[in-house]
This record gives C-alpha cells, sequence and structure tokens, in this order.
C-alpha cells in the first residue's frame, strides 16, 4: 500500500469517525478527540508491525475503543456502559481515565509493544495536572 493510500485511508477514517460524532450522541462529553486517536493511531502501528490479521486487528481496535468508551461513560454517565459500570468520582479525568483504559487493553492484545504504549500512556498523562482528578481517572483504567 502507498503512502497515498494510507493518508487517504487514514483520512477516510477520521471523516467517517466524525461523521458519527456528528450524526449521533454516542458520548456526549468525550474526553479528548487527540487521546483517542493517539491510542488508535498506537493499536494501528502495533498491527502493522505484528502483521496481525485483518479479523483478529478489527477485533483488538474494538476491543480498545470499547474500554475508552467504558472509561469515559463511566465518567460522564450519560449512557449505559458496554461492559464494565464504573465506581469513580465524576470528577475524574476523562484524558487519563481514557488513557490508562486503552493502556490496560492494548498491553493485554500486544504485550511486544509495551514500551511503546507505556511511553505514549507516560506522555499523556505528563499532560494532566496532579491532583485527585488525575489520580482518579488513572484507577478507572
Amino acid at each position: 500500500m502507498t503512502a497515498m493510500h494510507r493518508v487517504i485511508r487514514g483520512s477516510l477514517f477520521v471523516a467517517f469517525i466524525g461523521v458519527i460524532n456528528l450524526g449521533s450522541n454516542i458520548i456526549a462529553i468525550p474526553a479528548s478527540a487527540d487521546v483517542a486517536t493517539d491510542w488508535n493511531n498506537a493499536a494501528l502501528d502495533a498491527i502493522r508491525a505484528d502483521r496481525t490479521v485483518p479479523p483478529v486487528a478489527s477485533r483488538s481496535l474494538a476491543i480498545a475503543h470499547a474500554a475508552i468508551y467504558d472509561a469515559v461513560n463511566g465518567i460522564a454517565r450519560t449512557h449505559e456502559p458496554y461492559l464494565v459500570p464504573s465506581a469513580v468520582p465524576t470528577s475524574a479525568s476523562r484524558v487519563a481515565a481514557a488513557s490508562a483504559a486503552a493502556h490496560q487493553a492494548l498491553l493485554s492484545l500486544f504485550p511486544s509493544h509495551t514500551s511503546i504504549f507505556d511511553g505514549l500512556h507516560a506522555a499523556i498523562l505528563a499532560g494532566i495536572p496532579n491532583g485527585p482528578q488525575k489520580t482518579n481517572g488513572i484507577a478507572w483504567g
């Protein structure tokens, strides 16, 4: 696949997600498009590096994004949880929770990429001020 095809496919994916978010009210208060996109890109990099077959790749992405959804929704509590109900304060950091959930899911799915996932998670957490919101968000994941 050429670089141009990857750019076009990536752009179409982002546009598709944008249309879904505009046309529905899946998560009323998103964590941050950047944190979800960063973890999606990390998952795609692991999938490419491991040459993961499409059915397993799709399943892995679904697991990661379901974890992010449950983490953010578990704080916002605006929709039904997909799998995991929340017990964290509603003041917890959505970004920290989304990152912690994606980190944990992807570590389980792609253990050979632990150092990359650890680095991304640390970078995301570094951008969040220390305090109970961050601590509670991390604890959720």
